[in-house]
């Protein structure tokens, strides 16, 4: 038996991509811009199947977000920003495919 390339990611904590949102206008629109997140998953997940959501947890001041890969993590802070503006920031691994991104408003 072989597992899938995101399986193997989710099983080991491996994520590839990191998304933080923070922000005071993030704590008065939580469930929404949630359910924006969420969305972006979905859809990312029915066009390419290796896209997937890992975790969604709460941390300090904020949420983070992991993924599998680092053009999911890319998509969710673009579709973020788009819908609610802010200040959005890539930053890139140089050894791996990795990206964190950082979205504050």
């Amino acid at each position: 038996m072989v597992m899938c390339p995101a399986c193997l990611k989710i099983r080991d904590n491996f994520p590839g991509g990191v998304v933080t949102l923070k922000g005071d206008f993030l704590k008065s629109h939580e469930d929404e811009i949630l359910n924006l997140v969420r969305n972006e998953g979905e859809r990312s997940l029915r066009d390419n199947p290796l896209e997937r959501i890992m975790a969604i947890n709460k941390i300090k001041g904020g949420i983070e977000i992991q993924t599998t890969n680092e053009k999911l993590a890319q998509k969710i802070g673009k579709a973020v920003y788009k819908a609610y503006s802010g200040e959005l920031e890539y930053k890139w691994s140089e050894q791996n495919k990795f990206v964190r991104v950082n979205w504050s408003r």
